[in-house]
């Protein structure tokens, strides 16, 4: 169900702290939350304690016009989805070979989200984000 799932209580929380192999934290020192001083891998710093703002960066971030990486805003079949299935077009697999990827039912989870409009926060429980149902077919085509 749509109003059960968010950015910040279950993606954010699924690719940081639900990763059993600290190597495979997308907001790890060795990817995209490294020290002060070092340049994050693409160019993207996702502060692990802060879902908002990494949220903020990966909306602010698009590969291709009219595929964003995620959007609460224009739901689409976002690019995060092809990077998370290392499917063909959605620049590399998250997290990089040899690592392995999210497992399928992880993965599954990022679909729903997508599928519910990408909702930032739990429909009824804040601010921020427009939750909602809307024109995203949850595909992994995103990018290609």
């Amino acid at each position: 169900a749509c109003d059960a799932i968010s950015w910040d209580d279950d993606i954010w929380p699924l690719l940081t702290t639900g990763q059993t192999d600290q190597a495979r934290n997308c907001a790890s020192a060795a990817c995209h939350d490294p020290a002060a001083n070092l340049t994050p891998a693409g160019g993207l710093r996702l502060p692990l304690a802060d879902a908002e703002k990494a949220f903020g960066v990966l909306a602010a971030y698009s590969p291709t016009p009219g595929y964003p990486y995620v959007s609460d805003t224009k739901p689409a079949p976002p690019w995060i989805l092809c990077n998370l299935h290392g499917d063909k077009g959605g620049s590399q697999p998250m997290p990089p070979p040899p690592l392995p990827l999210v497992s399928e039912a992880d993965y599954q989870k990022v679909v729903t989200w997508a599928r519910c409009g990408e909702p930032r926060t739990k429909i009824g429980g804040g601010t921020a984000g427009s939750g909602g149902t809307g024109g995203t077919d949850g595909g992994t085509d995103g990018g290609t």
